[in-house]
């Protein structure tokens, strides 16, 4: 792991996209419990970022629910 990583933790966007990966319709409470650094985010700003990243994975709208 790099100095940095080490410093500052994993990048968020990358952790989103591997949540969604394993589990693509998590919530934001399943991704917390995947992947705990999300816990520094609050739901509103955790929700949006997992509806960015399941448009930039292309995972259909409705896939899954």
């Amino acid at each position: 792991m790099s100095r940095a990583r080490d410093l500052h933790g994993p990048s968020t966007r990358l952790l989103i996209e591997n949540v969604l990966r394993l589990k693509p319709w998590a919530t934001a409470e399943e991704a917390r419990r995947i992947a705990p650094w999300l816990q520094r985010l609050g739901d509103a700003d955790l929700a949006d970022r997992m509806a960015q990243a399941r448009r930039r994975l292309g995972i259909p709208p409705e896939a899954g629910r």
